[in-house]
């Protein structure tokens, strides 16, 4: 009869808990994916790849230009 009791009570502790802590379905926001971001993102990405593998083939060429004239 005691072990009842605790789980009910135990039972009830966790239903009030999950009323206290769920967000009313009015107050929950959906946010939508931003396309323009999102591409926006890629085009800078990309971008700063271009540069990144700019400077790595100078480099490269200036590697290889000294190693000829050593």
């Amino acid at each position: 009869m005691a072990m009842g009791k605790s789980l009910n009570g135990y039972q009830e502790r966790w239903e009030n808990n999950l009323k206290i802590t769920e967000t009313p379905p009015h107050m929950v926001e959906v946010v939508e994916p931003d396309q323009n971001a999102f591409e926006d993102q890629l085009q800078a990405r990309t971008e700063k790849d271009v540069e990144v593998f700019n400077q790595v083939r100078l480099n490269i060429d200036k590697a290889q230009e000294k190693q000829m004239e050593s």
